[in-house]
């Protein structure tokens, strides 16, 4: 016999089902032995040019005089 559940169950199940996929663990759908993750999961430090310093000191002072 098959059961029939009310729009109010069938949305609750959903929901249920979506909370339960958004709680597991990231680490069940990447391979972390993957070398092209391998880049988000570096310790690192990369060095980056701070553009808004930049304009301070080499552009604006232009601008200015």
């Amino acid at each position: 016999m098959e059961t029939i559940y009310s729009t109010y169950e069938n949305c609750m199940i959903a929901f249920i089902q979506i909370k339960t996929i958004l709680c597991l663990p990231w680490g069940l759908f990447i391979d972390l032995a993957d070398e092209k993750y391998f880049r988000y999961l570096s310790k690192q430090k990369r060095w980056r040019i701070n553009q808004n310093e930049a304009f301070h000191t080499a552009i604006l002072p232009g601008l200015l005089s």
